[in-house]
């Protein structure tokens, strides 16, 4: 059966939202400060027609690459050398996050953004707005593959389906960016980066190590490695957050940070801290939330991905092989459950 409307498009809703926080949309944050501080003054503060069609540019371009090459980027996307390059780019945009280097998009990208913005009008906003679809995509792409899955799911095409999903998709990350183009002016009065910002920065990179792992294990499982069990996993998402759960609390200190930590900081060092902790529980072998069991792998150290057989709560449990389990059930007598899965 289909995913309930609601349901897609709250999906879509938070993909988007997910997709913004990935470091593959901040170069473009400045650029359209500056582009839209220029036309403010070009204009006499007037932008909103220039804003909005900004934003509908955005979901224009996400609506065409989903209902053209949608079932493309679906099969690119859960390819396992695709989860492999996207786990090594997370890998580097953390490290970048940790300020040990800083990441620069590439140079045509940059050139093409800025060429957008000299043009101004209608021509340089949906250059902007293309430019801000092709940069972001090495991190939205994973979410968009599983927008387009869920539109796409029962009999016939289901172009308005996935043009819904994927234009709700668009508007989630269009709208900060066209509020942001409606202040210009107002640039001032926006907090000044500091501290707080830095804290965000570091711990986003903490988050993007972890999101490596899970797309290095939907490889270990498409290629059956068997190298990232569900027990592994969960102990090194308990090390990643334990570990950001430590700086917010002040205990790892990045170079230039002063020791003062506020009460929201500590607050959220407490959520991290507890987030640890129900890592560790699920690694012990307790069942866990319907989210993780989605995130985490499916086999265990005990069993792997191969054909087996183990005993669980006195029942015998073989997997990966119908045909002996099927033998199985009739030589006990008793009745036999298939729980289909798949690896990604």
């Amino acid at each position: 059966k289909k995913t309930s409307l609601l349901a897609y498009i709250l999906a879509a809703i938070g993909g988007g939202l997910f997709a913004l926080v990935m470091p593959c949309t901040y170069p473009m944050i400045p650029i359209t400060i500056s582009f839209f501080t220029k036309q403010a003054t070009d204009r006499g503060g007037s932008v909103l027609p220039l804003s909005l069609a900004y934003g509908f540019g955005i979901i224009a371009v996400f609506v065409l690459i989903g209902v053209t090459i949608g079932q493309p980027i679906i099969a690119f996307a859960v390819h396992e050398i695709t989860n492999l390059l996207i786990g090594g780019i997370f890998i580097v945009f953390a490290l970048s996050l940790f300020g040990m280097y800083t990441l620069q998009p590439p140079q045509f990208l940059m050139s093409a953004a800025g060429k957008a913005s000299m043009k101004g009008g209608y021509t340089g906003v949906f250059l902007m707005g293309t430019a801000l679809v092709v940069t972001s995509f090495t991190c939205t792409g994973p979410f968009v593959a599983t927008i387009l899955a869920i539109g796409g799911q029962g009999e016939g095409a289901n172009v308005g389906r996935v043009a819904l999903g994927m234009a709700v998709f668009g508007a989630t990350m269009a709208i900060p960016f066209v509020v942001l183009s409606l202040l210009p002016g107002k640039l001032q009065s926006m907090p000044k980066s500091g501290d707080w910002m830095n804290t965000v920065k570091v711990f986003l990179g903490f988050v993007e190590v972890a999101a490596a792992l899970k797309f290095i294990s939907n490889a270990d499982l498409r290629l059956q490695w068997e190298a990232l069990s569900r027990e592994l996993f969960l102990v090194l998402w308990a090390v990643i957050f334990g570990a950001a759960a430590m700086y917010l609390f002040g205990w790892i200190r990045v170079k230039g940070e002063s020791g003062e930590i506020g009460p929201g900081r500590m607050t959220a060092g407490l959520a991290v801290a507890l987030f640890a902790g129900y890592c560790v529980f699920g690694a012990m072998g307790n069942r866990m939330d319907q989210v993780m069991s989605a995130i985490i792998p499916p086999y265990s150290v005990s069993t792997g991905i191969g054909a087996s057989s183990h005993q669980e709560s006195g029942h015998t449990i073989i997997e990966n092989d119908y045909q002996t389990a099927l033998r199985t059930a009739r030589e006990e007598g008793k009745t036999l459950l298939v729980n289909f899965t798949g690896y990604t």
